[in-house]
């Protein structure tokens, strides 16, 4: 999200995600759960989380190599597990099974197109403007590879390869704003391969399912609204989609401002007093595992030490 203005913003009680034990899990092939939806309902939130991530990588490893049939059977044996409505790690599951179930249908067009015309709903439409949209290379939009279970879009090109962003950049620069502020997710969601986005889709919008776990009810509508309108749709365009489709290329900080100061613009350092207030509200509001940390003059939004967005001020300088 960028925004332009042409005249003169403590302990925690959630417990503990699997996604913490992730990094120390064997990412080797082993033999998939056997017992039934009953009886991994009963296991520890962490158990059942690592359970979830071993079958949407065991998934994914088969979509790349192109084994559809086990890819089938991993699908088949989560759509048992996952839930829209169950805990952190079974509902941010749910919208990643039906984003690699897209994936293989788009491999039969013919089959996706129909169901997309009988399944499509009104969705939320936002009119704020997403900077990582932008960020498809011009290869990516003549040479659209979205029905490709195995081949991945060479989307992580060097900055200068980026034209449409370039362009854009270069297009406000042009405008002369007095102050350009910009918010993006930080996440790097843009890896040239399934798996890249894959394992590191997971790690971010668990963090984002588990941040809504702590302040609102399982069963509010708004959250339900937010998760499956929002945040599924993204994970599904992140890990369905290649080539010109796939809209969502969230990046880190660090990339965002490499691009804008090559496109011109200079940083605008957040004063120690801007982060004291930011800090302050969150204690107020009682937003408890939520962090805000400073990162080269910019300030980094974070759900316990997971990075979530970014928002940094920028300054025409040359």
């Amino acid at each position: 999200m960028v925004a332009t203005f042409q005249e003169d913003t403590a302990p925690s009680s959630v417990s503990s995600s699997p996604l913490q034990v992730f990094s120390t899990m064997s990412l080797t092939r082993r033999t998939l759960l056997s017992s039934s939806s009953s009886s991994f309902q009963v296991l520890k939130p962490e158990e059942r989380g690592l359970i979830l991530i071993h079958l949407l990588l065991t998934c994914a490893n088969h979509m790349a190599s192109g084994s559809l049939q086990n890819a089938n059977a991993a699908l088949d044996q989560l759509s048992h597990l996952v839930s829209p409505h169950g805990d952190t790690m079974q509902r941010v599951a749910a919208y990643f099974t039906e984003a690699l179930a897209n994936r293989i249908l788009k491999s039969w067009p013919g089959l996706y197109k129909a169901l997309q015309s009988l399944l499509r709903e009104a969705l939320a439409v936002s009119s704020v403007l997403q900077l990582h949209t932008f960020l498809a290379s011009d290869s990516d939009m003549s040479n659209n590879n979205g029905h490709s279970l195995s081949g991945d879009s060479a989307s992580s090109l060097p900055l200068s390869n980026s034209g449409k962003i370039d362009r854009f950049l270069n297009a406000i620069w042009g405008l002369s704003p007095k102050i350009m502020v910009v918010t993006e997710q930080h996440s790097d969601h843009n890896g040239s391969t399934l798996m890249q986005r894959l394992l590191e889709s997971l790690y971010s919008y668990a963090a984002l399912f588990d941040c809504l776990e702590n302040k609102i009810p399982r069963t509010s509508q708004d959250r339900i609204k937010v998760e499956k309108m929002l945040f599924g749709e993204e994970i599904k365009n992140i890990i369905a989609c290649e080539g010109s489709e796939r809209r969502e290329r969230h990046e880190k900080l660090e990339k965002w401002s490499q691009r804008i100061d090559l496109a011109g613009f200079g940083n605008v350092p957040l004063s120690y007093y801007v982060m004291l207030q930011a800090r302050r509200l969150l204690q107020d509001y009682g937003f408890y595992g939520y962090m805000i940390k400073e990162e080269s003059g910019c300030a980094v939004i974070c759900w316990q030490d997971r990075p979530l967005y970014s928002v940094s001020a920028w300054r025409c300088s040359k």
